[in-house]
């Protein structure tokens, strides 16, 4: 057998080399997981922050850095959110109820589902509310008002009712209960609808792709359409496609392979034309090119039959 020519010796030095960098590829991106697992956010992202510069257009790179990302900053939220809870307990055991109202509300903007706060709200606004009761009245529907301004239905509707108990059959606090109660519905779908996006993503992160698009489609069922849902839905269905597509393109090629290494020249090419006419295979693809040249090659040199 002929040696092989210096541009086969490139083409088998470049396979192995993008072979490699897959294998690093791969070991980088467990080592990731892993630091997401264990909570270490910030050392995950500085892993797919250098891995990503040398593969700056891998989708499985990017969604898991977004993901280190997403989960640094929910992180770090958090626990601004027990220093700002801490600050609020001290102003009311100091009974500053007024200032730990104010502060509380605020913070309940940012923090709309977070019980110990809604509680320590709600304590502080109990305590405020035995100061003379024309002001009570005022401050429960000033309050309220600002809660639903501020984007915080449940609140607002939970202060509305509070208010009612003692001020029963007022038209303004009535009003702001069931307004809230209705913007919190709408809401809760909203914060239900990203909290399924966040799933999705997630699944498509780990590749589990066929879940991923279920997940997506019940969605859209049952929350209504939504573009980012649908974007998401085309997304783990084109890579589900082109996953699909590789496995056959590699089934191929190693079928191609086999029946070459077996002297079955005639079998080997038909399966690489035919993969070539129907596009499952790419002329340029550098497997194909090799196994060409292989059955060329092979071809050429095999012993001549003696005539019947």
């Amino acid at each position: 057998t002929a040696a092989p020519d210096n541009q086969e010796v490139a083409k088998l030095l470049e396979t192995a080399r993008n072979d490699q960098a897959e294998v690093e590829k791969q070991k980088k991106l467990a080592e990731a997981r892993g630091l997401l697992g264990n909570q270490k956010y910030e050392q995950a992202r500085n892993v797919l922050l250098a891995l990503q510069k040398g593969f700056p257009q891998d989708v499985a790179v990017e969604n898991l850095l977004r993901l280190a990302q997403e989960e640094q900053s929910i992180e770090a939220r958090r626990q601004r959110l027990q220093q700002d809870l801490g600050k609020l307990r001290a102003l009311v055991n100091e009974g500053k109820h007024a200032e730990a109202l104010k502060s509380g509300e605020l913070l309940l903007t940012e923090f709309p589902d977070e019980f110990e706060l809604a509680e320590l709200v709600k304590f502080a606004r109990a305590e405020a509310a035995r100061a003379e009761q024309a002001r009570r009245l005022e401050q429960a529907i000033r309050t309220a008002r600002d809660l639903m301004a501020k984007g915080s239905f449940d609140h607002a509707a939970r202060a509305a009712e509070k208010a009612l108990a003692e001020f029963p059959g007022n038209a303004d606090l009535s009003s702001l209960r069931a307004d809230a109660r209705k913007q919190q519905q709408e809401k809760e779908r909203r914060e239900q609808l990203e909290k399924r996006i966040r799933e999705v993503k997630t699944k498509i992160t780990r590749d589990e792709l066929t879940d991923a698009i279920e997940l997506a489609k019940e969605t859209i069922a049952t929350l209504g359409p939504d573009t980012n849902v649908a974007e998401l839905l085309q997304t783990a269905e084109v890579e589900r496609k082109q996953r699909a597509k590789k496995k056959e393109q590699d089934q191929k090629v190693d079928n191609a392979r086999s029946l070459l290494d077996a002297g079955k020249v005639f079998e080997a090419t038909q399966i690489i034309d035919q993969a070539l006419a129907t596009q499952l295979l790419d002329a340029a693809d550098p497997r194909v090119k090799t196994l060409l040249v292989d059955a060329a090659h092979t071809q050429t040199h095999a012993p001549s039959r003696p005539l019947p």
